[in-house]
């Protein structure tokens, strides 16, 4: 099954394609030894502890859920490299 269909038009091929460079670049930062240990050192401190703590405000929430989000985005850029160009392009 292609990620992309075959009559998707020049303008959507070209924004995936660029997508698709950016999660490149995250594959080649965390798939080396010391990204995939800073990686899991992120997932550790900033994604498997709970975001709210007690008399926290919105605010601090809101910081804490974003820099989970950012370790989660990455994960989402490592596996879309990962899954490949449906086109065989570079």
């Amino acid at each position: 099954m292609d990620l992309i269909p075959e009559n998707t038009d020049a303008q959507q091929r070209e924004n995936w394609a660029k997508a698709f460079a950016i999660a490149k670049m995250h594959a080649d930062v965390f798939n080396t030894e010391a990204g995939k240990e800073l990686l899991a050192h992120w997932e550790r401190v900033l994604v498997w502890r709970p975001i709210v703590q007690p008399n926290d405000t919105q605010f601090a929430a809101g910081i804490r859920e974003g820099q989970a989000d950012i370790v989660r985005q990455i994960r989402f850029n490592l596996d879309f490299a990962r899954k490949g160009n449906p086109w065989g392009e570079t």
